[in-house]
């Protein structure tokens, strides 16, 4: 939500490929538009990355518990998904941030 949130402030359109309804609504108070599904459907992704400059892939599951298949397929095969649709629509610019590469400092 944070990186929404900067992209906003900096006077960028931004679209939001989320599953869970309660930050969907929290997106949509920013000003985000906001597609309702999973990373882990191509067709939904596709439709997440029609007609945008750059997409930045943000989705994790970061907990301990809970199969090593679901764990997959949100980390790796969302991942997959989100990459083929970013080429099959044409998109230049993909980032990938994960929790593994994620900076704080003290403000």
């Amino acid at each position: 939500m944070r990186f929404a949130e900067l992209a906003i402030a900096k006077g960028m359109k931004v679209r939001g490929l989320q599953n869970f309804s309660d930050k969907a609504k929290k997106a949509q108070k920013l000003g985000v538009e906001v597609i309702v599904g999973s990373v882990t459907n191509l067709a939904t992704a596709q439709m997440a990355c029609q007609a945008v400059d750059v997409v930045t892939h943000t989705a994790e599951l970061a907990k301990e518990s809970g199969s090593i298949e679901h764990f997959h397929e949100v980390n790796v095969r969302s991942t997959v998904n989100i990459a083929k649709a970013t080429k099959n629509t044409g998109v230049k610019t993909f980032v990938h941030l994960s929790r593994g590469c994620s900076t704080y400092r003290n403000s």
